[in-house]
């Protein structure tokens, strides 16, 4: 028996359901959906999996105290459809992942050019300020030549 609420989206209680399919435990398995929040979602998962090809509707129950049962049981070719879609959530898991990794390599290209340029900027200013120390060498060379001088005088 699985419980139908509002709290959760569809696709989750849709998922739910054909993970407890797919375990083989049961043959047929209850879909209660309390309250009209609850029957409407129930509804709406019931309607997906069944035109999905999923599950057969075996018996739907309703009550005074708005509730609503459906007892479904696996469709003829639930297993092929479950493993099909897990293969195309697979296939579409390793795209994004391809996709996140491109990206990555791209962002650190960027940063790595970004890094080269901002040391080549600064080689440039290094570059432009050692003709400056080049410049006061010969006032240094100057100086010691008078020292020179003078120590022979």
């Amino acid at each position: 028996m699985l419980t139908i609420g509002y709290r959760l989206p569809v696709n989750q209680y849709v998922r739910i359901t054909k993970n407890v399919l797919n375990m083989g435990r049961h043959e047929e398995l209850e879909l209660i959906g309390f309250g009209t929040q609850g029957m409407a979602k129930l509804t709406q998962v019931v309607n997906v999996l069944s035109t999905w090809g999923y599950i057969q509707v075996v018996r739907i129950k309703t009550k005074a105290d708005p509730s609503l049962k459906i007892v479904v049981k696996k469709g003829a070719d639930f297993q092929k459809n479950f493993d099909e879609f897990a293969a195309e959530l697979l296939k579409r898991r390793e795209e994004r992942e391809q996709l996140k990794a491109e990206k990555k390599a791209a962002q650190e290209a960027a940063a790595e050019a970004a890094k080269e340029e901002s040391t080549l900027a600064v080689a440039d200013g290094e570059a432009k300020a050692e003709p400056a120390a080049t410049e006061e060498k010969p006032e240094a060379d100057s100086e010691a030549k008078a020292d020179a001088d003078e120590s022979k005088a």
